[in-house]
């Protein structure tokens, strides 16, 4: 995925905005740190790219198919579902926490400094790793975000209570 497609980088926080579910001063902070951390950690941002296709493609009503006793057009409509409620859940934080280190936001937010010390990890992973398309991702791949999902969802839910 290119970095023009997503002007600076992001791509869950794209469709979210798409979807009108992030407002545009966090879309804003979010491109802009998005393009920063392309020049600082690239990793980062390629490794991002490469998992978070996924889950827009999920957001989108397609994607890698991980309940294979459903009809496409019900896995679809299933998938959207879930993946853009789970994916609202997860990106607001880690929006908010970029909107805070770009000036724009007051308050550091727990759960998304919380979410970045566990992602920026694993994206770097996910790219250092050669995975390059929900292909390599493949069936258990895609089990295995959608566990991590699982996992970051638990953890926000958590840190909200804080």
């Amino acid at each position: 995925v290119s970095q023009s497609r997503y002007g600076g980088g992001k791509i869950i926080c794209t469709k979210l905005y798409e979807l009108g579910l992030m407002s545009e001063e966090i879309y804003k902070a979010d491109q802009e740190y998005g393009a920063k951390l392309l020049t600082r950690d690239p990793d980062v941002i390629h490794g991002y790219h490469k998992w978070a296709q996924v889950v827009v493609d999920w957001m989108s009503g397609g994607g890698i198919k991980v309940v294979p006793f459903m009809s496409d057009e019900k896995f679809g409509k299933f998938a959207a579902k879930w993946s853009t409620k789970w994916a609202l859940a997860i990106a607001t934080p880690w929006a908010e926490q970029m909107a805070y280190e770009m000036g724009i936001l007051d308050k550091p937010n727990r759960a998304g400094q919380m979410l970045m010390k566990l992602g920026k990890p694993l994206s770097r992973y996910v790219n250092k790793n050669k995975v390059n398309t929900n292909k390599d991702f493949g069936v258990f791949g895609a089990y295995g975000l959608i566990a991590v999902f699982c996992v970051l969802y638990a953890l926000v839910q958590i840190y909200k209570k804080d």
